[in-house]
């Protein structure tokens, strides 16, 4: 049998096969990759920070609806205010961001200041820390943003 194993090949198909199988993948690893937190939920505006002074401004306890952001998969962002929403584009390595090709509707209203604090700091985003509720975004503008995860 050797012999006929030998000369039809199979002698060296065979340790391929097993090497193949032991490589494969290892069912104990399936559903374990980890999802970076930032992705998949809404990310609520709590409060910014002046980037000169370090003073915090709280988010209006008295505004309707809290500013808020939701990362995808596919490099593209979300934001939506009390009045205005818009999207734009993104990247991260390691802490850093980019957020590019912000588009946003411009439709005025009494709470516009908020949304302004938003826009006008999610476009000089520089890096960002994240954990499973908090997200930090710092920015090259006036102000670093700081925001809960969405219950």
């Amino acid at each position: 049998m050797f012999r006929i194993l030998k000369k039809s090949g199979w002698l060296l198909f065979l340790p391929g096969i097993f090497l193949i199988m032991m490589l494969g993948c290892n069912k104990n690893e399936i559903g374990t990759r980890q999802v970076n937190p930032l992705l998949l939920c809404k990310w609520m505006l709590s409060y910014i920070q002046d980037t000169r002074t370090m003073q915090i401004i709280n988010y209006p306890a008295n505004y309707p609806v809290k500013e808020s952001i939701e990362f995808t998969n596919d490099s593209t962002m979300a934001f939506y205010g009390t009045c205005n929403g818009g999207r734009a584009e993104y990247s991260i390595q390691n802490n850093q961001i980019i957020i590019s090709n912000l588009c946003t509707t411009l439709i005025f209203c009494s709470y516009y200041k908020w949304e302004n604090y938003l826009r006008n700091n999610l476009d000089s985003a520089y890096s960002y820390d994240v954990s499973v509720q908090a997200l930090k975004i710092y920015s090259k503008g006036s102000y670093n943003l700081y925001f809960v995860r969405d219950k």
